[in-house]
């Protein structure tokens, strides 16, 4: 069956296969919710996945923006991770190198949250920078040379003139991704040098992998590399190289204004092959998990949760049982002592684990278990590690 009612976001062609629907999740999955009863309250909307054969873009056709609220109350900062902080280093280094970005170089981020990355990079660089996100909270002890916006950017701010322009993690929640980046590409119209750096979620890693609980209200679009291409391409830039990190999980591409349009590229045949075998799967792993949740509780063990992010939220959301988990904790001292959207549950730092030792603790990413381990080691010895 093919879902015509809207043309997709990237390309405007109506060849849209709808493949998975889940209904009643959270909305605002990454808002710190004060108490249970507010989270438990937290609005909801339905995931209804469609594929478009044309460009490869995955979109939920059921989208309410409207039930989406980016305030100083969201928080998905990742950077109490030793892991991921790595990652941003790298990341951070890999820009300053492919872009030359020194301390004559200027620096804009859109969607820059709490506005971590952003200081690494000026850090490492020496580059002056304006970070945009209206989730940003300002601490009063802001770097002279970085400028932080509490609001979103849009034409209003088109007088910036940037050596670099950095989006990551932001193109997946936006309702009209299309029109950021063509309003990025007339900013940008006297700076044919200026760079682009754009990261997403990688749908491939999402819908190939077991690793696919990253289905979360607020991704309205998830991207591989074709609908990617397609989305820069058809706003006039050109891509001059992609690729993935952190473990796979993100999918990135350096881009600048092109001179001439170009035709974008067409999605190929494994894109829809992965997404044609995604309902039986998924349901197939949430069956596994509430199952294996189920066994644990009838063995009198104790299960606890760690990472209280985008991830958890859709597992305890979804899984049959997963909210009768006995704890779940998070390295985010902002988190600690809110409560998950949709189920209600309390999240704890990772040392209440000491007084309070699990036998089992699900690691709600692969890419941290290592770190989880070792804390583990000092925390709760005898608990057993297992990814989700």
């Amino acid at each position: 069956m093919t879902d015509g009612a809207s043309p997709c976001v990237v390309c405007g062609e109506t060849s849209q296969r709808p493949f998975l629907e889940i209904k009643g999740i959270p909305a605002n999955c990454s808002t710190l919710w004060s108490t249970a009863a507010e989270a438990l309250g937290a609005p909801r909307g339905d995931l209804r996945l469609t594929h478009c054969s044309t460009c490869s873009l995955v979109r939920n056709a059921a989208f309410d923006s409207r039930l989406i609220g980016y305030d100083q109350l969201y928080d998905n900062s990742l950077n109490f991770s030793a892991a991921f902080r790595a990652y941003e280093q790298a990341t951070a280094h890999q820009l300053s190198e492919r872009w030359k970005v020194g301390p004559a170089s200027q620096v804009l981020e859109i969607g820059c949250g709490k506005g971590e990355f952003l200081t690494t990079l000026c850090d490492l660089t020496g580059a002056s920078g304006i970070g945009f996100d209206p989730s940003y909270v300002p601490t009063g002890s802001e770097p002279r040379r970085i400028r932080f916006v509490v609001d979103v950017y849009d034409e209003r701010h088109q007088s910036e003139r940037p050596d670099l322009i950095v989006c990551r993690h932001v193109l997946e929640h936006l309702d009209d991704p299309k029109a950021v980046l063509q309003s990025l590409r007339r900013a940008l119209s006297s700076q044919p040098d200026a760079g682009l750096y754009v990261e997403v979620p990688d749908a491939t890693h999402l819908f190939a992998s077991d690793d696919m609980w990253d289905l979360i209200y607020p991704h309205c679009s998830y991207f591989d590399e074709s609908a990617l291409g397609a989305l820069l391409v058809g706003t006039g830039f050109d891509i001059l190289d992609t690729g993935s990190s952190f473990g796979g999980q993100f999918l990135y591409a350096h881009a600048r204004p092109a001179h001439s349009m170009k035709s974008p590229p067409l999605a190929g045949a494994a894109a829809r092959d992965l997404v044609c075998g995604f309902a039986d799967r998924f349901g197939e792993r949430v069956d596994t998990w509430a199952d294996r949740l189920e066994e644990a509780r009838n063995e009198g063990q104790r299960v606890a949760i760690w990472g209280a992010g985008a991830k958890c939220n859709t597992f305890v959301n979804v899984v049959p049982g997963a909210d009768a988990v006995s704890k779940v904790v998070d390295a985010n001292p902002r988190k600690v002592g809110t409560y998950l959207a949709g189920s209600g549950q309390r999240v704890d730092s990772p040392d209440s684990l000491a007084g309070d030792a699990p036998n089992l603790v699900v690691a709600m990413n692969p890419v941290y278990l290592p770190e989880i381990e070792r804390s583990l080691a000092v925390l709760a010895p005898g608990a057993r590690t297992v990814p989700v």
